[in-house]
């Protein structure tokens, strides 16, 4: 498949084996021409580690979520710097997630794109966060106001069946 998608010019290939093995994804890397990128199935900066060693991806994806929060992705992608690669968030967990992406891909000099679904932009995201999700031109806006930029909805959070805990401060 990597090969046959070589005279596409893809800007990469996701996931083509489990990322698991950074001797085997690195194998992969070398036998096409087509980017690798590794991947949202690693959480941490060592399982990335592992692979940017081998030289197994030209791109690395990550979700800020599954990596457990903005100071771990940070992380990753000053790794993916260090090599002189770009990082690509993914997301697929929601608009918060969304937001902490897109501010990191605003504040580091090596992000490439961010993954979104953008359908979930009109749908969904709507009805958890206070103002829309702005995208312009295949461009995301980011509202540089408290925190993220955004707050959860009023609507979301007076709903009965939430379950809510609100931390010390």
């Amino acid at each position: 498949i990597a090969r046959a998608v070589e005279p596409f010019d893809v800007a990469w290939m996701e996931d083509m084996i489990q990322p698991d093995s950074a001797e085997d994804l690195a194998r992969l890397a070398r036998e096409t021409r087509a980017p690798q990128a590794v991947s949202e199935r690693l959480f941490t900066r060592y399982a990335f580690r592992n692979v940017l060693t081998a030289n197994a991806a030209q791109v690395v994806l990550f979700d800020a979520i599954w990596t457990g929060g903005l100071t771990e992705s940070i992380k990753i992608a000053t790794l993916a710097d260090t090599w002189h690669l770009p990082f690509a968030p993914h997301d697929c967990t929601g608009p918060v997630n969304v937001l902490a992406c897109l501010h990191l891909c605003a504040a580091l000099p090596n992000a490439m794109t961010m993954e979104i679904v953008r359908g979930f932009c009109k749908g969904w995201y709507r009805d958890i966060l206070d103002q829309p999700l702005r995208i312009d031109d295949g461009q995301a806006v980011l509202d540089f106001g408290p925190g993220l930029g955004a707050s959860l909805h009023p609507r979301l959070l007076a709903r009965t069946d939430l379950a809510r805990r609100v931390s010390s401060r």
